[in-house]
């Protein structure tokens, strides 16, 4: 049987077996059932509030908690619903309200939050019998909106001024007086577009074919990023929500969502260890801190610009986009925490509150390519000693997981509540313990590693191609019935032992399958249909600003999120129209943010580099530095 069909045989049997076995919630109610609650969301026209009153205007949302009542049939309804954490918590209530409709038009004012206390304790109890607490979460009102620019935001707009004037500076030099000088061949828009579509050079079809599976990477992650929001803003049919979260498909679908990061783990370990191989010979039996140090700065003066860029821009001018009801669900605190980004340690430093919250990813990356130069200039100083390495890197693969969750007593694998999703993930015991740390991170960019160094023959080189296709085979198996067995296991209690060794096998089943997939595509690149797409030169100039389009994609979905006319109506068309729009501007950001940040300084710094070693004469580095 071909390996690719493997898969879908064993979801196909887990799905079958899940299905018999799973027994469905059985505290949903009916459409005509739903009618008759609260709605958790009911908001008025902001835009229409604005316009009615002018310069007078006062718009507030307030949050309204429901009090038990046990002798009220609607409390058990709601009671009933609310206990289920795949549903909407039914005891908290939502309400956008433009206070003119109350008479007043005064903020922060004790009488008005009386007012307004008073206002739906009434309206609560008339409605549904029940009594309710309120709680002013924001108002906004002219001088909100129209507030004056900070100095932050003034050196902001200079800087990106800066940054779009040199350019086309640089640019007319050029054609003026031809290529004259790093500057100019640094941030020359002619220049950055020919090395944006221009072929690779003297680069072998393997790490293309990377570069490719990238692009599908990144288009994917952006299409989910871009449907999660949905869940935290104000929809007018929560009921259709809660159906689909509560069908027994979901663990499975919620399983590959959790996991897909690890694709990017594996990918980059795969990278990492494809550039090691290139110059492994010219390194055996020393260790440089040249070596060292290089891949450091490198990968520094590549990421760093722009990061920065986007961090500053969160930390000033995000919020003027983000002007109405929408704009406190939607939180960034690059402005106290950006230091935890510059430094790469947003994944343990106030998780709670992350500046660009997508971003976590570059600080476990930046810490786990740390952690494979180190190992990999131990083989080369040791290279007697490599496959002693390689085994302790597998069996720390599957420990290392393992022990995060027993120590830390929790799930084996991130189980949906709505509570959490509701807050962005950031009080989720299992998204700050397990899902965020480098050490649960390091199986799937570990794998990456060994798998590129058994592909280029550098460790076990009497590995043959017909093993590598069982053992992918195998590990497809695994990974369809480690994830169709999450539907089983997501309402079951199983003790400590079990959910670690399961949380380990299911983490590495998905690290295996995605690095041993490479190594299928790398070996058959010139027959699949696939690794032909991969390497087409669109998905390669579209590789080459795949890092930009990841930086403004969190600022493109906030800001096209907070900008909604709300409520909204959950659907299908909504859905799609919204990916489409966040795709189409984010991939336009992310070229601009190339041509004008990421290219000239990568350029710039990596020229720079070059020249401050160019009086070392040493080798095998003198020959390492030349391919930078």
């Amino acid at each position: 049987m071909d390996s690719s069909k493997f898969l879908l045989v064993a979801l196909a049997l887990g799905l079958m077996v899940s299905g018999i076995l799973y027994n469905p919630v059985q505290n949903q109610l009916t459409l005509r059932d739903y009618n008759k609650l609260p709605r958790i969301y009911e908001y008025d026209e902001f835009n229409k509030c604005q316009s009615m009153f002018s310069d007078k205007f006062v718009y507030c949302v307030v949050s309204i908690k429901l009090h038990p009542n046990n002798s009220s049939m609607m409390w058990k309804y709601i009671e009933d619903l609310s206990s289920n954490r795949r549903n909407f918590p039914h005891d908290i209530l939502e309400r956008g309200l433009c206070l003119n409709n109350l008479e007043t038009r005064k903020i922060d004012k004790p009488e008005m939050v009386s007012l307004v206390n008073g206002h739906f304790r009434k309206r609560i109890h008339d409605q549904f019998g029940l009594k309710s607490s309120t709680c002013i979460k924001f108002c906004w009102n002219k001088d909100v909106l129209l507030k004056k620019y900070g100095f932050g935001e003034i050196v902001f707009l200079c800087s990106a001024i800066v940054l779009l004037v040199i350019p086309i500076l640089m640019t007319s030099r050029q054609l003026v007086f031809g290529s004259s000088g790093i500057l100019v061949e640094s941030f020359s828009i002619i220049s950055n577009m020919r090395r944006l579509t221009m072929p690779r050079k003297n680069i072998q079809n393997d790490l293309l074919l990377l570069e490719g599976l990238r692009v599908i990477g990144m288009l994917t992650i952006l299409t989910v990023h871009s449907v999660l929001p949905i869940i935290r803003l104000p929809l007018k049919n929560t009921e259709d929500l809660e159906w689909q979260t509560n069908h027994f498909i979901f663990p499975l679908l919620n399983s590959g969502n959790t996991h897909m990061i690890q694709f990017f783990f594996a990918l980059g370990g795969m990278v990492f260890g494809l550039s090691i191989c290139s110059n492994f010979d010219c390194y055996l039996g020393s260790f440089r801190i040249m070596f060292f140090l290089t891949k450091i700065l490198r990968r520094l003066i590549r990421i760093l610009p722009s990061y920065m860029f986007i961090i500053f821009y969160q930390a000033t001018f995000y919020k003027r986009i983000k002007e109405g009801p929408l704009a406190i669900k939607f939180e960034d605190f690059c402005s106290e925490n950006w230091w935890t980004n510059i430094l790469f340690v947003n994944n343990y430093v106030d998780t709670s509150k992350p500046c660009l919250q997508y971003s976590w990813y570059l600080g476990v990356d930046f810490q786990l390519s740390l952690i494979a130069t180190t190992l990999t200039s131990l083989m080369l100083k040791f290279h007697r000693r490599k496959h002693f390495i390689a085994v302790c890197m597998i069996i720390s693969a599957f420990l290392i997981p393992a022990f995060v969750i027993y120590i830390e007593n929790i799930e084996p694998t991130m189980t949906f509540n709505m509570r959490y999703a509701l807050e962005e993930l950031r009080t989720y015991k299992h998204f700050v313990k397990f899902y965020l740390p480098c050490q649960s991170n390091i199986s799937s960019y570990f794998w990456g590693i060994l798998v590129a160094f058994i592909y280029k023959r550098v460790l076990f080189i009497r590995f043959h191609c017909l093993q590598a296709n069982y053992l992918f085979g195998g590990c497809l198996i695994a990974l369809g019935f480690l994830n169709a067995s999450t539907i089983i296991l997501d309402d079951l209690e199983i003790g400590p032992i079990m959910r670690a060794l399961y949380g380990s096998l299911l983490k590495n089943s998905w690290g295996l399958a995605f690095s041993f997939s490479f190594l299928y595509l790398a070996k058959n690149n010139n027959r699949t249909k696939i690794a032909k797409l991969l390497l087409h030169p669109v998905m390669q100039t579209i590789a080459k600003f795949c890092y930009s389009i990841y930086l403004v994609q969190y600022s493109v979905i906030y800001a096209c999120y907070t900008n909604l006319k709300v409520p909204i109506t959950y659907g299908k068309m909504h859905t799609i129209t919204l990916i489409f729009a966040i795709t189409i501007i984010s991939t336009f950001a992310g070229i601009l943010l190339f041509i004008a940040v990421e290219a000239p300084f990568s350029f710039l710094g990596i020229t720079c580099l070059r020249l401050g070693f160019k009086g070392i004469k040493n080798g095998a580095l003198d020959l390492h530095l030349k391919k930078l």
